[in-house]
């Protein structure tokens, strides 16, 4: 935008000087001169394609190039997208325009975040290249570490990795080249909108195991976003359980060998620790680790309703910055008709002494409320929404019968005022309110809390 108002300020100029046709035709020939150019040398990608805006040609007649100028422009279109160029071809993005430009201070700027990139770049594919060679010793419970320089920092570090990992901490690349080791098969890592980005185990002759990984929600799930039915015990078990519902191996199983492994071959991992260290300082997705979870049409009524039961009377994670705030417990079961239990909206709605009238919607039956839950847990926009509780601590929803494709007998409701029922209608939307339930907000295994599930009018 800077050349476009430099350009714009000299037509001015020279409009305002009134060149004569004599002049303006030898300039245009000493240009034409001074500036032949080949176009196999501006030949762009994509991205940064100069010849597509003649405005960012460089001009070397009547005026001098302000090198400031062209030194913002070019760290500008060059930075943004550094990597999906020099995945092709390193392109100079600087026309031929003489020697006498400045052209240390253009490509100053560019040193450090080029570098920066690159060397994350490199970080990565070293990675990819390292895990998918795999490791030549087997898996080993207890693995010989006497010669093991245990003070190596690299040493250190691989064997931190590993110990996170045990204790529940999120799986990815890192452990990838272990897991088709033990399967003897390869891994397909797919992006959230379905494009392969990297295979671990490429020799392998095994069929593919595809695992797609929504960046965003830091999570796996089998290609096409579907949970697998296989669930493994612990924290942040989705890889494992969508690798094991493809190999047949007990997702903890298939955990504790890969690892396992890792520990065996640790000096040959090691090898991989300081690009891991860098990545996790300076662009961590690129490790795909996850764990959060989500829920899909596989979740039935039952353990929607077990979801609702434990998320009753559960306290709330709460955002520091509003530490002093109360924030209510749990209360989905609040909303539903329980006549014979002592949970229910008869309660609930009971007159609070100083208020006027306190009025409650519930849904006619523990049945409807969980059946409803079930739609609304699977729902996309709920998804997105939990997704998003990774970034904070509570997420508001409201979902039409429509989007939920249920029907009337599922929409049996009731309005209560002070403990007593005032009328029966079918819904026309539900309101959810989730969070994290209090001291489970890094938990990325751990159930949505329901703060709140009710029908409205």
């Amino acid at each position: 935008m800077e050349q476009k108002s430099e350009n714009s300020k000299n037509d001015v100029k020279e409009n305002s000087e009134k060149p004569s046709s004599e002049q303006t035709k030898t300039e245009t020939e000493n240009q034409q001169t001074t500036h032949t150019q080949n176009e196999s040398d501006i030949e762009m990608e994509e991205d940064i394609n100069l010849k597509q805006d003649p405005q960012v040609q460089v001009e070397a007649v009547k005026r001098e190039i302000n090198p400031s100028i062209l030194h913002k422009y070019l760290v500008k279109s060059v930075s943004s997208k550094m990597l999906a160029t020099i995945k092709g071809k390193m392109i100079n993005p600087v026309v031929q325009a003489g020697v006498n430009y400045g052209m240390d201070k253009i490509t100053s700027g560019l040193d450090a975040t080029l570098n920066h990139d690159i060397e994350n770049y490199k970080a990565l594919k070293r990675n990819i290249h390292y895990q998918n060679k795999g490791y030549t010793k087997p898996s080993i419970s207890k693995s010989d570490t006497s010669n093991i320089d245990e003070s190596d920092p690299k040493i250190k570090k691989a064997k931190q990795i590993i110990e996170d990992a045990e204790a529940g901490g999120k799986s990815g690349l890192n452990e990838m080249g272990a897991i088709s080791d033990e399967t003897n098969r390869p891994i397909e890592v797919y992006d959230e909108k379905g494009r392969l980005k990297f295979t671990i185990g490429d020799t392998k002759t095994g069929k593919p195991m595809k695992v797609q990984y929504h960046k965003d929600a830091e999570h796996y799930t089998m290609l096409g976003g579907k949970e697998p039915k296989s669930k493994g015990k612990g924290d942040n078990m989705c890889l494992y359980n969508v690798i094991s519902e493809q190999c047949g191996k007990d997702p903890n199983s298939l955990k504790k060998g890969s690892l396992d492994r890792m520990r065996t071959n640790i000096v040959e991992f090691s090898k991989q620790s300081a690009d891991i260290a860098r990545l996790e300082m300076y662009d961590g997705l690129k490790l795909c680790m996850g764990g959060a979870k989500t829920y899909d049409d596989t979740l039935t009524a039952e353990e929607a309703g077990r979801i609702i039961d434990e998320s009753h009377g559960a306290e709330a994670e709460i955002n520091p910055k509003y530490a002093k705030r109360k924030c209510p417990p749990g209360h989905p079961r609040g909303h539903v008709v329980n006549p014979d239990g002592k949970v229910g909206v008869h309660e609930y709605s009971k007159q609070i002494k100083g208020k006027k009238d306190n009025v409650k919607c519930a849904f006619n039956s523990i049945e409807i409320q969980n059946k409803v839950a079930k739609k609304v847990l699977s729902h996309p926009r709920t998804k997105a929404a939990i997704d998003q509780l990774n970034d904070t601590y509570r997420q508001e929803l409201v979902l039409t019968r429509q989007e939920l494709n249920l029907e009337l007998t599922e929409s049996k409701s009731s309005k209560w005022i002070n403990g007593k029922k005032d009328h029966d209608f079918e819904f026309s939307e539900i309101k959810i309110v989730l969070g994290h339930k209090k001291g489970k907000k890094d938990d990325k295994d751990a159930d949505v809390l329901i703060t709140s599930l009710f029908p409205e009018e």
